[in-house]
């Protein structure tokens, strides 16, 4: 185990651009977000840095996403939400890598190969495992 963390601390320091941290702001109760499931979440979305404009937002009841399904949101908002539990607040810093790069329909305000700042609110979880 201790050689595992080695190796990530050492993987983190040669290229950080390649990891997607998370910080939680408030951690919610129950069971945890899983790949796959259904989750209603109320999020509003960065580029660039954490103060910048925010240039994509979820409904003001939230939006229904499946955990793992990149055609809405870039995959690194998937990762980043494995683990939250309902009511739980968390920021996820997503790379460029695993956010949009420089595809088409990314939003307007976003430029190609920015980072994000996903800053959300887990609503619910909708799914047949829990």
């Amino acid at each position: 185990m201790r050689e595992r963390i080695k190796a990530w601390k050492i993987a983190w320091e040669k290229d950080k651009s390649c990891f997607i941290s998370v910080t939680d702001l408030t951690i919610g109760t129950g069971p945890l977000v899983q790949f796959g499931d259904d989750v209603t979440l109320r999020y509003f979305m960065r580029g660039g840095n954490i103060d910048a404009i925010v240039c994509l937002q979820s409904e003001s009841d939230g939006e229904l996403l499946k955990v793992g399904d990149a055609t809405t949101l870039p995959k690194g908002v998937s990762q980043g939400l494995i683990g939250m539990c309902v009511g739980g607040k968390r920021v996820v810093h997503i790379p460029s890598k695993f956010g949009y790069g420089n595809r088409k329909n990314r939003p307007a305000l976003l430029k190609a190969y920015e980072s994000l700042f996903f800053e959300c609110e887990l609503i619910a979880i909708k799914s047949s495992s829990h």
